[in-house]
């Protein structure tokens, strides 16, 4: 497991902005920024730090309820690749990876028909 903080910056000085945590099968465990430290570019620092720490993928769980974490995994190239449940909530959670799979996208089986 490898973890990564951001020290804050401004008026966050000397307070952790965010963290992120990473396991060596590429399980991205969490995110987190405080919310005071949103929109500050600190998230798109640890995300681009937890694809440095696992260049060959990442893979996530986020609940389907949260459509902020959502839209920022697909904004850093996240894709949707199922559905669960957390084992501990029982709340619906959204499974994404990234990079797309290269198999799905090389397969001209998978494309879609051109008519």
């Amino acid at each position: 497991m490898s973890s990564w903080c951001v020290s804050g910056s401004g008026s966050i000085d000397n307070h952790l902005a965010g963290f992120v945590t990473v396991g060596g099968d590429g399980y991205l465990d969490q995110i987190v920024v405080a919310p005071e430290a949103w929109g500050s570019g600190v998230a798109a620092e640890l995300m681009a730090q937890a694809k440095r720490l696992s260049a060959n993928g990442l893979k996530l769980r986020v609940n389907v309820d949260n459509a902020r974490a959502i839209g920022f995994c697909r904004k850093h190239g996240f894709t949707d690749a199922g559905n669960d449940l957390n084992p501990h909530s029982g709340a619906a959670v959204l499974i994404m990876c990234w990079p797309v799979a290269e198999s799905a996208s090389a397969d001209p089986a998978a494309a879609p028909a051109r008519g």
